[in-house]
This record gives C-alpha cells, structure tokens and sequence, in this order.
C-alpha cells in the first residue's frame, strides 16, 4: 500500500502547482487526472494476477467478477475523465499530456505483460517498461500538465520532461528493489514481481 501512496502523491505533486494559477479549468483538469490514474493503476497488474490465480488451480467465480467489475470500472472512470476534460475550455498543452499519459501507460502495462514469464529479461527491457508504465504517467505528465495550465511555453515543458524522467526512474527502480526485501514500515509483501515472473531491474541485475 505505501508504494501506491507514494505513487498517488508523485502524480499530484506534479498538479499541483496548477492549484497555484488560475486557470478556471484547473478543477475539471485534476479531477480528470486523477479519474484516469486510479482506476489504471488498480488494474496495471492484472494480466499477471492471473497466472497467480491459475497456479493454485481453477478459478473461482469470484474472482472471476472480481477482476471484471474493477476493469469495467476502470473503464467507467476512464470515461469520466474523457468527459471532464471535455467540459474543460482552451487547456492546449494540458490536454496533449494527459491524452499522451493514457497511451504511454497502457503501452507500458502492454510491455510489462510481454516482458513477463520465464528468464530474467534485460535491464534495457526493463528501464523501457519503467519509461511507459512509471516515469511518464507518475512524474512526467503530471507535471507537464500542470505547468501548462500555468501558461508554460514548450521550452518549459520540454525542462519539466528532462527533471521528471530520472525522478521516475528512481521510484520505480527502489520499487522493484522493496519487492524482493523486508519492507521495515509493514508494507505490501515482499516477492510478489518473482512470483509473478516480472522482469523487473532487479532480477536483470
């Protein structure tokens, strides 16, 4: 749970220096954000949770509904967030990052799927699943949204992208490295990744 919070905290510092201007479109922007980061973020690991399931034999029924209320429900906040941006006026730039953090994460949980299984993977296979799923959507987007609806030219942008990405990188990677150690603070369980044969940096090391 506190690698989500941390997560949860990294998008909305990136926020929330719009809170700080004011562009009347700021409350449609950040709800709209964080409609598409909750639900993508409970369902990013789906695809492996399966192969867990499927391990200790069949799949009960409630898992089954399980899995599929909260990817439709992922999909219904999803199309929240699509409407809220759409009741937004002249946000440019704002709407650009957030419609390009939607697909860049959706390509990461894409590699991330793919680059699951049997092996260790490569730390290049790794750090290109970290790119997509974490640095961009965490850090990056986030950030370049909200130096956009501050009136931010694309010089500023493109210098919101060059501090964001080592940012994001760093939290993946201690991430994957709280995966296969004794979290101190009581957090989530340690080796979920190995069990689920994520090639993370960790096991590419």
């Amino acid at each position: 749970m506190h690698r989500l919070v941390r997560r949860e905290r990294g998008a909305a510092h990136g926020l929330g220096a719009a809170r700080r201007c004011r562009h009347r479109a700021v409350p449609h922007v950040r709800a709209a954000a964080r409609r598409c980061h909750r639900p993508l973020r409970r369902r990013h690991d789906r695809p492996t949770a399966h192969r867990q399931f499927a391990v200790s034999g069949g799949r009960r029924h409630e898992t089954w509904f399980g899995e599929s209320a909260a990817i439709l429900l992922g999909d219904l906040c999803e199309a929240w967030s699509a409407e809220l941006l759409g009741d937004a006026a002249d946000i440019g730039a704002a709407r650009a990052a957030l419609d390009a953090m939607r697909t860049e994460l959706i390509v990461g949980q894409y590699l991330d799927l793919c680059a699951s299984g049997e092996g260790i993977g490569t730390m290049a296979d790794a750090m290109q699943v970290i790119h997509f799923k974490t640095t961009k959507y965490t850090v990056e987007r986030p950030m370049q949204t909200g130096a956009a609806l501050a009136g931010a030219d694309g010089t500023v942008l493109e210098a919101c992208s060059a501090y964001a990405r080592p940012l994001g990188e760093a939290f993946q990677l201690l991430d994957d490295l709280e995966d296969v150690m004794e979290v101190a603070d009581g957090g989530t369980e340690s080796g979920t990744d190995l069990r689920e044969g994520k090639h993370t940096a960790t096991s590419a090391c």
